[in-house]
């Protein structure tokens, strides 16, 4: 190995160092993007858990009105146009469950995925 080589030897270092430096920076970034992924599944996944829960709640109050308001048709207390809107609450009420029910489960399922669970399809 030459003494004077132009500085070659120690540009290479130089440069390995630097590349070394960059990668550990670089898996410093994938790492926290990550961590980042992670904690967003986990509230999503939290308030799809809270979102549930108040439809479920809405649901079961829209259900009542709905029997209520059954009874109060049959009676001839409201005009079925009244009826009917009742009951169109009551299935937009039916489908914003469904929908938040499935969003649950797929929400869960990213965060079991992140966690390394392994996934059932059930």
């Amino acid at each position: 190995m030459p003494i004077l080589n132009g500085f070659q030897v120690r540009t290479a270092v130089h440069n390995n160092s630097i590349a070394m430096t960059q990668a550990d920076l670089d898996y410093n970034i994938a790492k926290i993007g990550l961590q980042r992924t992670i904690y967003t599944a986990f509230y999503q996944a939290s308030g799809s858990q809270s979102k549930l829960s108040a439809l479920t709640e809405s649901y079961n109050a829209t259900q009542e009105s709905y029997r209520n308001a059954e009874k109060r048709f049959d009676s001839g207390v409201i005009t079925s146009v009244e009826f009917n809107q009742i009951k169109t609450t009551l299935t937009q009420a039916q489908s914003n469950l469904v929908q938040a029910k499935y969003d649950f489960i797929f929400k869960n399922a990213i965060l079991d995925i992140y966690s390394g669970q392994p996934l059932n399809v059930q």
